[in-house]
Parts: structure tokens; sequence; C-alpha cells
């Protein structure tokens, strides 16, 4: 079943010197069909620049890429799926592949997500690590990360960075990413009154507590807080959230709700900002100075879920092995299974998930295994539901119990209980290090409710036993071997030693026994034994036992889950995997000229899991393990100034596979068409894969034909689509093509992967083509006007945009201030995508005003300008939408604001250069939205703002704001001019998500000629939504100013105003 044949051709600026190829788009089907897309939801927007210097702009399904200066011949790889949207230039593949360079510099949907955008920030927050002799990365900021031998930067975007001489000295480069904050009863569950009873009670231990701050003068901390550092760019080290005095009063609170060592000392380590956001680097830094004085390290927070090798969990590892001090970190609050995140990945870290009052895993709290190695994670559990806790006096989360206390769950709140009992094992222990004070608490957890080890490690913290219990387990868990496909009976890991050490005076008994469950859950008897059975463990001394584990050949597949029994002491869990079907499959990589390749890349994605695998060697041939299974593979080798990219759609997997990526079978893009002197500037290929009940994409885009060159696919699926573009226009002679009248843009599509025949010359008549004739107008002197992905123009003008018909192609056009300027300044969208016939001509004006609020239409509602997703508002301010009620846009260059509130009480605040996201309330609330923006030069739409009043509630799935627009179509020339006197100017009110509104009142219209200084009511007339307004403009004005007011039926309503609407003549 093909896909629905829709094309989108986005707009992109020109860089300075920019031939056809500097200006890359990722024409593409402009989404699948609506009832393959599922609801309408938020659609990413916005433009990163690469650390490479490339751009990347993307509003929905569009994706636009700009090469940077100087990078003309490079192509782009390109792939959409459940780990992002990523756009990895051709001459960097090899260095993310190999892990030389973060894959997440190139998720463009993750950097727009956590605010990495140009529109936000005008740097890239990296860090370096592993190359202590390579010269510098140049860039603002730099922290020292001794822990890591690198250290952190921010990367100004006007520059490329040059990571060759970090990469050459073993070194890599990482995102510097975003990382967010994740007691009533709670003490007396854990055991701590028994240990208060024994004297216990952290006096002499110090635990740091790295978080959003701590307010120590609340009166439950008073005295606790022994020294403060702020490692963010906040002000000071106070809490101005709530979060860290929370955790900080969980640890040693004093009063009604005491913490759990009530006597240790608080090191307050602000690392998270009062949003209770923070950078991998503040956390790095803020760990470095937390180990160096501090017996126990409390780390509420985390990012992103990996496999214990991203620089905060190898910071962790250091710091732990160099310093001795004990990490207890939150496990992350995403509730499904291998979501720990980082840090609490660390293999060194005692990670924390969260259970209720009743010791029932909490639906929140993260589960393991880890990803990667299918290691154990979390490694214990303790209370995170409802913990009641110190209110900081600057806090704004939390439920209040009092005034001075608030209630919140989270694996944030369990973690302190732990390092709470941590502190009291280091003050009974003082020559404890993390390993000892690890596997105490661990040793004594108890399993009150039996789920499985990676969702609780050993069970919840028991502080009553860890402190009364002598004997301990090294290794504290059990990680066994991932057992291999094929399986044998009597399949056995290797044998595993367990070190029991006796800390007491007296000598100690223990009884072993073992338990291992399947993944259903169900005991299997026999499958643990030990040798020996039992033994004596001497005061002061250790005994070993050697632990064997035995599955049936007729076990079932996944992840087993046990315990090593000593006792009733000591508990060690154990893990292990009995691998799927699996297969090695060999991938050879050769380059153009028939050598190895060293710069390639590729992946293999499950086409049922949606897993992902791919391993790099740079001898140009490796192995990876995969399942048995169908698979999407894409990939690209490049040398010199060409890229050859592979597509395979339906890779099957049932054996030892092979998969060859050899660079000579790429073909080149051939079209040719009538029009004399025009020459490709931009070829893409992206093939659409059904993933379950959504889709994948995979491919590449150049600026050249010769740049990049398609491998035929050897598999096919049918269900799968592939879509070949190229786009052409005339050249000017100066290596750019300034001014071209004509733009030509051809798709084919074609069932399964890249044709066999991607290589024939494909030419085309322009009587077989459908025919565009564009207008450009003009809103300021010297304007210019870019259609995606080359043809420049002055405006105002008129160019001739061909385009293959049957095939609906939705159309961009940005705003330059000259056709060599690096920013666009502007921008309008063609939301519905349109297809046309052969021999067709339409006419279609652009930057024609009155430009105002309006909202994208797009097919499904794929792309929100303002919605609402459960309890989540989003709005971008698309507040210069010109007059085609197909259109909408904004400007890049403005200044002003957006402003949400509720029920009268301010929400949330964004310049409105950006846009603007909030949580809100779940219960139905009367809100207002209020925009405003004021640009210079422009000649008209000079200062643009509307107010909205709504009524708003949870939405269980994505809903559009009920919001309205007033938008005009005066008779204006190409410059924005209409005839000075009597004017009948048509009128028409859009509701967001549709491109009109029938239950709206007649909108009155007010007009200003003095810049809105005065204003006159102006007569609407009109019924059924058929409106127009009368307006008089006196001799000598030279604008006119609009404002509009209307209202729905349920009360929903705008007030609007544009301050020289458009110009008089």
């Amino acid at each position: 079943m093909p896909l629905r044949k829709q094309l989108s051709t986005g707009v992109v600026a020109v860089v300075a010197a920019a031939a056809l190829t500097a200006t890359t788009a990722a024409a593409e089907p402009a989404g699948p069909d609506p009832e393959r897309q599922g609801a309408a939801g938020p659609a990413v927007r916005g433009t990163v620049t690469l650390l490479t210097g490339d751009t990347v702009t993307v509003r929905g399904d569009d994706v636009q890429v700009k090469p940077g200066a100087g990078r003309e011949k490079i192509a782009f790889q390109r792939s959409a799926d459940r780990d992002g949207l990523h756009v990895v230039p051709s001459d960097v593949v090899a260095d993310v592949a190999s892990g030389r360079l973060d894959r997440r510099l190139f998720d463009v949907a993750g950097l727009i997500a956590q605010g990495y955008d140009d529109a936000r920030t005008d740097h890239l927050p990296l860090i370096v690590t592993g190359a202590p002799g390579a010269a510098r990365v140049a860039g603002d900021g730099v922290r020292e990360l001794p822990s890591v031998d690198g250290y952190a930067l921010k990367a100004p975007k006007s520059r490329p960075v040059l990571a060759a001489g970090v990469e050459s000295a073993g070194g890599r480069i990482w995102l510097d990413g975003k990382v967010s904050a994740t007691l009533d009863r709670s003490t007396a569950q854990i055991g701590a009154p028994a240990a208060w009873a024994a004297g216990l009670t952290g006096a002499g231990a110090k635990v740091a507590v790295l978080d959003t701050g701590v307010d120590a003068t609340h009166p439950d901390l008073a005295g606790a807080v022994a020294e403060s550092a702020d490692f963010t760019d906040a002000a000071d080290a106070d809490d101005h959230l709530g979060h860290g005095t929370h955790v900080a009063a969980t640890v040693t609170g004093a009063g009604k709700y005491r913490g759990v060592a009530p006597d240790a000392e608080v090191l307050n380590g602000k690392v998270l900002d009062d949003t209770g956001g923070g950078y991998d680097s503040w956390i790095i830094a803020g760990m470095e100075w937390a180990a160096a004085r501090a017996d126990v390290v409390s780390m509420s927070l985390g990012g992103p879920a990996t496999d214990g090798a991203d620089p905060m969990s190898l910071a962790v590892d250091r710091l732990t092995a160099e310093t001795g001090a004990l990490f207890v970190i939150a496990a992350g609050n995403s509730g499904g299974a291998s979501t720990v995140g980082s840090p609490g990945s660390a293999a060194s870290a005692l990670t924390v998930g969260a259970v209720d009052r009743d010791d029932s895993l909490a639906p929140f709290s993260s589960r393991g295994p880890r990803t990667g190695d299918y290691a154990i994670k979390p490694e214990i559990t303790a209370p995170g539901v409802n913990i009641v806790a110190a209110k900081a006096k600057n806090g704004v989360i939390g439920t209040p119990v009092d005034d001075a206390h608030v209630a919140m769950s989270g694996t944030s709140m369990a973690a302190p209980h732990v390092a709470g009992a941590a502190a009291i094992l280091a003050q009974q222990h003082p020559d404890w290090r993390a390993p000892q004070l690890k596997a105490a608490l661990m040793g004594a957890a108890v399993d009150p409710k039996g789920a499985t080890v990676y969702e609780q490690g050993a069970g919840r913290v028991d502080l009553a036993r860890a402190t009364t219990i002598p004997v301990q387990a090294d290794p504290a868990a059990l990680d066994l071997d991932t057992l291999r496909f094929p399986h044998d009976d009597g399949e056995q890991p290797s044998p595993r030693t367990v070190t029991y050490r006796n800390t007491g005076d007296q000598p100690v008994e223990l009884a072993l026994s073992g338990v291992l469950r399947d993944p259903s859950g169900a005991e299997i008897p026999g499958a643990v034994s030990m040798s020996p059975s039992s033994v004596t463990v001497p005061a002061g001394g250790s005994a070993e036992v050697v632990v064997t584990t035995t599955l049936p050949a007729d076990s079932p597949i996944g992840a087993y889950s046990g315990v090593l029994l000593a006792g009733d002491a000591v508990r060690v869990p154990i893990g292990l995997t009995r691998e799927r079907e699996s297969y090695d499959v060999t991938v050879t990589a050769t380059d153009h000229a028939g050598a190895p390749a060293s710069d390639y890349g590729y992946a293999l994605l499950n086409l049922e899991t949606g897993e992902r695998f791919g391993r790099f060697d740079p001898s140009g041939r490796v192995t990876v393990r995969v399942p048995r299974g169908r698979y999407a593979v894409q990939g690209m080798v490049y040398s010199g100034e060409r890229a050859t990219l592979f597509v395979e759609p339906a890779f099957e997997v049932g054996g030892p596979s092979a998969l060859e990526l050899d660079a000579r079978r790429g073909r080149q893009l051939k079209p040719k068409v009538e029009a004399r002197g025009a020459q490709v500037g931009y070829v893409q290929a992206l093939t659409l894969i059904p993933l379950g009940d959504s889709w994948v994409s995979a491919g590449g885009s150049a600026g050249s034909a010769e740049a990049l060159l398609l491998a035929p696919s050897r598999t096919r699926d049918e269900d799968a689509n592939t879509a070949l573009h190229a786009t052409l226009a005339k050249a000017d002679g100066a290596g750019r093509f300034t001014g071209s009248p004509y733009q030509y843009r051809l798709a084919w599509e074609n069932a399964g992967g890249i044709p066999e025949d991607v290589g024939r010359v494909r030419a085309v008549r322009d009587r077989e083509l459908g025919r565009v004739d564009a207008t450009a107008a003009a809103v300021a002197d010297g304007s210019w006007v870019v259609y995606p992905e080359n043809a420049v123009v002055a405006a105002p003008s008129t160019t001739r945009l061909h385009y293959t018909p049957g095939v609906e192609w939705s159309q961009s056009a940005f705003l330059l201030d000259s056709p060599d300027a690096r920013a666009n300044r502007a921008y309008q969208g063609r939301g519905m995508p349109k297809a046309l016939r052969a021999g067709e001509v339409v006419r279609e004006s652009w930057y024609r005003g009155v430009l105002g609020p309006a909202f994208p239409l797009t097919p499904g509602g794929a792309l929100f300008s303002a919605g609402r997703t459960d309890d989540t508002v989003i709005y971008f301010p698309d507040l210069f939408s010109d007059q085609d009620p197909n259109h909408y846009g904004g400007r890049f260059d403005v200044t002003g604001k957006i402003a949400l509130s509720r029920d009268g009480q301010p929400v949330a605040e964004a310049p409105v250069s950006d846009y603007l996201i909030a949580d809100v309330p779940a219960e139905a609330g009367a809100y207002v939205l209020e925009a405003n923006a004021t640009g210079g030069g422009y000649a008209v739409s000079t200062e643009v703002s509307a107010r909205w009043s709504f009524r708003s509630e949870h939405a269980q799935e994505p809903a559009f704001l009920p919001l309205l627009a007033v938008r005009f179509a005066p008779d204006v020339d190409e410059r924005n001019r209409a005839s000075r006197g009597r004017s009948t100017i048509p009128v028409s009110v859009q509701r967001n998500g549709s491109a009109e509104a029938s239950d709206v009142r007649r909108p009155s219209v007010e007009v200003s000629y003095d810049d809105g200084r005065t204003w006159r009511a102006a007569p609407v007339s009109g019924r059924n939504g058929k409106w127009s307004v009368t307006t008089v403009s006196p001799a000598g004005a030279t604008h006119a100013s609009l404002r509009a007011s209307t209202s729905d039926s349920s009360g929903n309503s705008v007030q609007q105003t544009v301050i020289r609407a458009y110009a008089l003549r």
C-alpha cells in the first residue's frame, strides 16, 4: 500500500558565496495519510546550527538542511525513528558511528526540545573528554572536569567546531545535555527508628546533596548545612524551587517529619537551576566538589537512559574509585524497562527505585536492566510516594501539608532515604568506603513484594538490618553472562565466586540457598547451586562460595531474576539473560576507489521492536550481533566529495548474514528539463518504512547530484515507499542561482527501496508538469525571498515553479536581507499540500498583506500552532501570516513576549521569537494568551499583537486550543500598497485547526492612520462568515493600521492589532 504522494518544499536562506548546492532542503513526503498518522499533536519547530556549521530547520514533517560556508559538496544522512530525528553530515558519519561524536549532537528534534535551537541560544554546550594532549576546542565558559579528563565549554554557533584534533587524540565530543530533578511514615518503613535507638543518627557523617539548592533557614535544617556551592548560572545556592530542600530534609531533617540521619551534616551543592534543570557539566563539577568532601553523595536527578559509558556515569565511577564516596542516585521516573537514567546507570552508583507505603513498586519507578549489557539496575528501593518533608521558603512545588512541609513523589524522594541510611552506616563504620556501604545496604535489603531484581535490585532498604548484620557479600550483585544463542541443555554461565566478609567479632555461620525465576516469574528448581552449601565466616575474616546456575534447554528466552541467600542475613541479587535467536551480521564497507572504507556509518533497525544496532571498526569490516528478524538498514560511505547512500527496507536476518556497503554501487540521479542553463542544485532519496502502526524514515540529501550517489536497494518491502527528489534552477554565472526566473521541483515515487534504475536519465517536458506562478511581494526595500531549495529572488518578482503533477507539494518562502544573508528574517508556509495536473497553471502570492495572526492548516492537524496535550499547552507565534488563507508565517527578528494566564494568575512567559510551552492544571479554567511582536526593517506590519480569551481543560488526546484570528485581504500591490480613499476589504475569521469559523460573531474593526494613536470604527457588512470592512483614508495618510475583535458562541474571543497593516499610495 504505497504512501500517499506528498512532497514538501521547504525553503532556506542562502549562505555567503552559496551556489545552488549551498541550500539543500529535505523535500520529502509531507506526512503519512492522517489515518496512518494518528491523532494530531504538537510538532517540532525550530532551526538548529550543528557543530559542523550546517543548519537544519524543522517545521513538523518539513526538514530543511543548509550546508555551512564552504561545505557545498557535503551530503547529509537522515533518519527518523523512536530515537529522534537525526541529520548527520557525510564527513562525520564515521565519527558518529564510532562514538567520537555524540549522536545526540545531530538529533535536531532533541536539540530543539532541550532548548538548543538558534532562537534560544547562540552557542552549543559541549563536553570534551579523553584528549588531554589535543588542541582545545574554542569556546566560552570553559570549565575543567578532571574526573572525565576533559572540560566543558559553550561553542559559538557562529563558527564550526574543529574536532579533528580531539578525535585524533582519542577524545570524544559530547553534547552537554540537560538533566532534571526526578516522610512522615517513610523513616519507620525502612527501620530508621531502630538505628536511632541504637544511637545511630548520622553524627559525624557528611552527605552532599546535589540538587536545586537547600534552604538552610528552614527550622528542620537548622545548623545542618555545613557548606554550600553553586555550579549553575543562578544568583546563589539557595533553593528557589523546593526540590533540594525536600531531599535534604529527607536525609537529615529534624522536627515532626524527621529525616533518616538527623545528625548528619549536609553539603549543599546546587547543580540544578531554579526550574529544576541543569547541564551534564554542572552535575560533573558538583560531583567532583562533593566527592572530595562527603562520605555520601545524594543525587535526585537524571538524564536519558545510557549504558554507563556517558560522561556523568564515567565521572561517578572514577570519583568513587578515587575518593571512596558513595554516590546514591535516583533511578528515574520513566517507569518502563531499561529506562534507568544517567548518572544512575554508572556501575559503582547505588541506584534507587521507589516503592509506596505498602512496599509495592511505584508505577513511575524506572526499571532495568541497564541498556547495552543487561546489568542489574536499580540496586535497591526505598519509599518514594507522598513523602512529607521540608518546604523551602521560596519553594513552588509539592502538595502542601502545612505551612512548612510538602508532600512529593518520585525516585527523587527515594534516593535520600538510602543516602541517609548510608550516612548512618558511615557513622557506625567510619573506615568504610563506597563498596562496603553499598554491599551492606544491598545485602540487608528485604523483598516484601517479590518484584524482579531488574525492578528493585536487592529489595527495599532496611536500615535496622543493615546496622546489625556484620556480614557483607562481594560482589553485592551477580550480573551473570548473557547466554548466547544457540542454547544447549544444561546451559551454564561462568561460575562466579562470592566472598563473604565478617566485620564482627564473632564467627557467623551461613546456610546458602538460591532461587532463580524465569521471565514469567516461575521458579526453576535446582537452577542455582553453591559450593560449599554452607560456610562459617570467621570474625574479621572471609569465606568464599562458588555459585553456578544451570538452565534446561527448553527454558524461555529473556531476563532471569533470582537471589542468593545467606541464611536470613545477606541477599545477593542474581540476573542473567538468555539471548533471543540471534546471529552475527558481518558488515564490510568499501570506498569509491575499491579500498576498505574508514569513513562510513550504518544502522540496522529492527522492524518489530524498533531496536537499533550497529558497531564500528575503522578497518571497514565489523561484526554486529542482532536478533532474528527483518531490519531496515541505512548506511553511508564517504570519500572525498562524494557519498553513497544505502537503504535496505527489508534486510532479513535468519542466520549468519553479510551486509555490503560498497560505494562503487552508487548511481547519480540524472534529471533533465527543457530550460536552458538549468542545473541540479538539490537531490534527495527518502524511504518511509512501516514499523508497527507508525513509520520510520531513512535517506539522505545533498546540494548536487555528484555529491550524493544512490545505491539500488537489494531488498524490497512493497509497503515501503521511496521518493526521489531533485530541484533545478538557472545558474547566474557566479556559482549561484540568484534571480533564477524558474525552478523545477521533480519527484519520482518507487514502491520498495531505491530503484534499480535510479541512475537513468529522467527527462521531463514543461507541458508534463504543473506550474505555479509565484509572486513575492515586498515588505521593505531591498528584501529578497528564497524558495526551497535554491531560487533566490528580489522582491517584488514572479518566479515560475514547475512541479511533478499528481504529487501533493507543500511550499515555503523565507525572507532575506540580501541574497548572501546567513540568517532568515521571516517565513511563510503553505499549510495544506497542493497537487497540480499536467499543464495546469495557478498563481500564488507570498508576503501580500495584511501580515497578521493565523494558524497553520496541515493534513490531519500534523502541525500545531496552538494546542494542548494532556496538561501541557504549547503556542508557536505565527503572527505575520500573509493574506492567503492557506499560509501561515512569522518573523525571527522581532522583540516582544508571549504570556499565558489562568483564572487571572500568571502561568508562563516566553520571548515572542521563541515559543511558549507550559504545564497547567487538569481542571477547566479561564485562560488568556497574549502575544506581541515589534520589529524594524519592515514597511508594513511593524507591530502585531493579539489577546485570546478561552477555556481549556485536560485533553486526553492532542487538541487545538479554541483560538480565533481575524484575517484581512486588502487589494494591495506587489509593494503592499493600497489606493488612498475609499476601500472595501474582505474580512474572514479563522478558527485554530480549521480554514474558517462558522459560529463566530461579526468582527468589529477599527482603523488608524497615525500608527495607533487614534482609532475610528469602520463599518463591517456581510453575513455567514463572508464579511467586508469599508475604510476611507484621509489625504496625506501613508499607512493604515487595523484593530479587530470577535468571539464565538462558546465565549472564546480575540482582540488583535496590526500597526501599519498596509501602505497607501
